[in-house]
């Protein structure tokens, strides 16, 4: 189905929820003046960095609309207030995209020309590749078993031979490269801060889907993730702890009842216990590379 060659631009607002990590956030900025669509808005808005980040942003990116937080406000806190920011300037999609990504020049523009053609998407998400090793896959759409608890991403670590090439719909998005529409954020809502870290991503696109929306991966759209940069290997266990805390929250809160008891526990702590062994084993790397489910930047 081609698209209408002369049909309106819609708005699009990028939010970049930036912490500390100064040279990433930079060189992700620097990768979004490359884009090729015509009708985007950059706002950055900075957790209270303690490196110069939002300085050295100013600085370099005089005309982006830069929020400083007064303190920390999270994954959740952060993109919500940049949400807020957008949908006051009239955005009708709203881009969350974490800081330490760098993406495609048609990153944006394909993400919209699909959009045009799914009218029924609530949200959409791209390609995601390790930065490390760019034909390796870290998301390609996401997988969610309510009954089991499981929440992952699918094609994680394989290398990309064109075996996900289709625009195709998917449970959840990533939080780390979201397309937001702007009526559907008016029906869900804002991103639940309760959360704190990890989960409130697919937490979103679960109450999306619950109100009949649907969720998009487009293949087309292409970004590059710097995995784990922000919160560093000192804080695995403090990661392990929070991810647990917010899988078992957003279980409680879409699971069946049944499986609150039976199925969901034994996922929770199978996942719980793989990535134990890995971190008492200081391979902090691959640790999180095999718990990469649902969650977008640290930002903590």
């Amino acid at each position: 189905m081609a698209l209408p060659s002369n049909r309106r631009l819609p708005l699009v607002a990028v939010v970049v929820l930036t912490w500390n990590d100064r040279e990433l956030a930079l060189a992700c900025l620097a990768s979004l003046r490359d884009q090729t669509y015509a009708c985007t808005e950059v706002i950055v808005v900075d957790n209270a960095s303690t490196d110069g980040t939002a300085d050295a942003i100013a600085t370099e990116f005089p005309e982006l609309d830069l929020i400083r937080n007064p303190r920390n406000l999270l994954f959740a806190g952060g993109n919500n207030v940049g949400i807020a920011r957008a949908l006051e300037r009239g955005a009708e999609w709203v881009l969350l995209l974490n800081h330490d990504t760098h993406v495609a020049p048609d990153f944006v523009e394909n993400l919209i020309d699909a959009a045009a053609l799914h009218t029924d998407a609530a949200a959409l998400g791209p390609m995601i590749y390790y930065a490390s090793d760019p034909r390796r896959v870290w998301y390609a759409g996401g997988l969610v078993s309510l009954r089991w608890g499981r929440f992952a991403h699918r094609g994680i670590r394989q290398i990309d031979r064109g075996q996900f090439s289709r625009v195709e719909e998917t449970d959840y998005v990533t939080g780390c490269a979201l397309l937001m529409r702007r009526q559907a954020i008016a029906e869900v809502g804002l991103l639940d801060e309760g959360f704190r870290m990890y989960c409130e991503d697919t937490d979103w696109c679960l109450r999306a889907r619950n109100r009949g929306w649907k969720l998009y991966f487009v293949p087309q759209s292409r970004v590059w993730h710097h995995i784990s940069v922000s919160s560093g290997g000192q804080f695995a266990w403090r990661k392990i702890r929070r991810r647990l805390t917010s899988q078992l929250r957003l279980c409680a809160r879409h699971s069946p009842r049944w499986a609150l008891w039976t199925t969901v526990p034994l996922a929770l702590v199978a996942d719980s216990g793989r990535v134990a062994i890995l971190v008492i084993r200081s391979r902090f790397s691959k640790a999180f590379t095999i718990w990469n489910g649902p969650g977008g930047s640290i930002s903590a």
